[in-house]
């Protein structure tokens, strides 16, 4: 066939405009930005356009929080803190109308999401949601909520950091930012300057001890558990079976030797293995005690925190890839993971997988093994009851799991008893951080720097305890003490000093013996069981003759005694990071 030459110019013509059609199309697309400038009007704006995608939530009148529109047909988003155990909900949204709405599923309690949806007909305004993977410190937020009642109120301020742990532990990654966030902000958006919501509105720092300190879940989570709540009523949380603990530039020759780490260290990234938990996912898969797990189902370890959140929300039952690294040599192991029970986020261990127990040795920590028959009987029953490694569990400024160690004994049935001196430095992280008594769950209560004591109290019974300890006030110079130590955090190996000779008597007693840090919080017991002081720190006094420079003062039971009774007499201490 043969075209004329009128045919061939429209034919040409025809696929110029076709191209040039396209080319613009391309253009504007690509074009296509939202002004993120700063005008005095900016926020205004954003809140008339925004208001509309938020809802105020009310729980039966015993309380509100705020959430916002996932769908035009009713789901909505908001914490599981706000609906907590109640299955149906109001929800008033800006049409000025409340609807009667039912809680889905099973709330997320670990991540601290819920959806509600409402049944009869509606036509909401779904929220524009944005990707809180590229949100980056210093950008400018937004937040929309129902604070102390003040329906549709805004506040404005910037990211201040992401990827942070957050502050009541467990799996969960918080945004964290200065917008004022107050009671009732729960479950609300936090919005970006494109007007795309980055995060739910969760948790604050009191702002009695702090200001302007507010997280949010990032919204890519949040949807993740909203998603697998809708599509299955409830998130599945995977368990590997490892108890671990970071490997980090500033980890001491010391330290490392305490956790049973090889040193100098074998690896600077990955997690050690300090224990494997019988027939779980990483036994079967061989997973050994001083392993480092270097990549999990193709993704590099950075430290504990990212592992655990790899780890739970990974899929259970599926054979994931998984890099350890030992004696030197990479090998590739597949890990079948198992489900574990979701966690509250007022009960959670802080770690995702450390520490636990193993379901068939729940009584084997601490192993005090044969240094309880070097000891006088009544000493050894009051230990075999009362003391224990206390374990803080709290987040690096990267976001990463850091534990630290030291001994302490229960002094009743709930409260316990240790030194500041292994407590995160910072005040604020230190209330926040989760403990462990031999790997029951506790929480700090007070701590007095000036001393140097510090009180928590358990959240759950411990099993081996059968009676408070006495204290005694007497003592006396040349007279010998007991105590015994626990040294091993991944099976509760104990070291006894069996016999310790007082050298001098007081608020602070004087033994001529230099222990390991780990050793601090012990008690020390006279030969009838009574504790007559614990083991508070360790060094050079020049004051002291030469023959007891290497010294361990203790402080004496009156002073221990005084400071546990005023404690508990003042119950609480209100630094803990509150729910909003």
């Amino acid at each position: 066939m043969r075209f004329g030459k009128t045919w061939l110019v429209i034919l040409m013509v025809l696929l110029a405009t076709f191209v040039t059609v396209n080319d613009l199309h391309a253009a504007s697309s690509k074009n296509k930005k939202i002004d993120t400038t700063i005008h005095p009007d900016t926020f205004s704006n954003l809140f008339e356009k925004s208001v509309k995608h938020t809802v105020l939530i009310s729980v039966n009148g015993k309380g509100q929080g705020s959430g916002f529109v996932l769908t035009a047909d009713g789901f909505i988003l908001t914490n599981a803190h706000v609906v907590k155990d109640d299955k149906e909900v109001k929800v008033y949204v800006s049409e000025k109308k409340y609807y009667k709405a039912r809680v889905v599923g099973k709330p997320d309690t670990e991540l601290d999401v819920a959806v509600v949806k409402i049944d009869e007909p509606v036509n909401l305004a779904p929220v524009p949601l944005g990707d809180s993977d590229k949100v980056k410190p210093g950008e400018w937020v937004y937040a929309i909520g129902t604070p102390f009642g003040l329906y549709q109120s805004v506040t404005v301020g910037v990211v201040s950091g992401v990827h942070r742990g957050g502050p009541f532990g467990g799996t969960q990654e918080v945004i964290q930012t200065d917008a004022a966030i107050n009671p009732g902000n729960s479950g609300g958006p936090l919005f970006s300057i494109k007007g795309e919501v980055v995060g739910m509105n969760s948790s604050i720092i009191n702002p009695e001890k702090a200001n302007n300190i507010g997280f949010a879940i990032p919204i890519n989570d949040v949807l993740k558990s909203a998603r697998e709540i809708i599509a299955k009523g409830k998130v599945t949380y995977a368990h590997l079976g490892v108890e671990i603990t970071d490997l980090t530039q500033d980890l001491d020759e010391e330290t490392a030797k305490a956790k049973n780490i090889p040193w100098p260290l074998p690896a600077n990234e990955g997690v050690f293995i300090v224990g494997v938990q019988e027939n779980t996912g990483a036994a079967l898969a061989g997973v050994s005690n001083g392993d480092i797990i270097v990549s999990f189902n193709g993704v590099s370890i950075t430290g504990a925190f990212h592992l655990q959140r790899l780890v739970a929300r990974s899929p259970v039952g599926v054979s994931l890839p998984m890099e350890v690294l030992r004696n030197g040599q990479k090998l590739k192991l597949n890990v079948v993971l198992t489900e574990r029970p979701m966690r509250g986020l007022e009960e959670e261990n802080g770690g995702g997988e450390s520490p636990q127990l193993p379901e068939k040795k729940k009584n084997s920590f601490p192993n005090f093994g044969e240094s309880l028959e070097l000891l006088p009987p009544a000493v050894a029953e009051v230990i075999s009851g009362n003391q224990g490694l206390l374990t803080e569990d709290s987040i690096d400024w990267r976001g990463n799991s850091v534990y630290r160690y030291t001994n302490a004994f229960l002094v009743d049935e709930k409260y316990i008893v240790s030194v500041t001196s292994f407590l995160n430095k910072d005040p604020l992280q230190a209330y926040r951080s989760h403990y462990f008594f031999n790997r029951i769950p506790a929480k700090l209560v007070f701590a007095e720097s000036e001393i140097g004591l510090a009180l928590f109290k358990l959240e759950k019974p411990y099993p081996n305890y059968k009676k408070p300890v006495v204290f005694s006030e007497k003592t006396k110079v040349g007279t010998i003490y007991f105590s015994l130590v626990l040294k091993n955090i991944g099976n509760g190996d104990s070291l006894p000093y069996s016999e310790i000779l007082l050298n001098r008597v007081g608020p602070a007693l004087i033994f001529p013996a230099k222990v390991k840090n780990i050793a601090l919080g012990a008690p020390i017991f006279n030969v009838r069981g009574e504790v007559v002081g614990l083991f508070m720190n360790t060094g050079i006094d020049p004051n002291e003759p030469k023959d007891v420079s290497d010294a361990t003062y203790a402080i004496s039971a009156p002073v221990i005694q005084a400071f546990v009774e005023a404690v508990k007499e003042n119950k609480e201490n209100d630094l803990n990071p509150k729910e909003n």
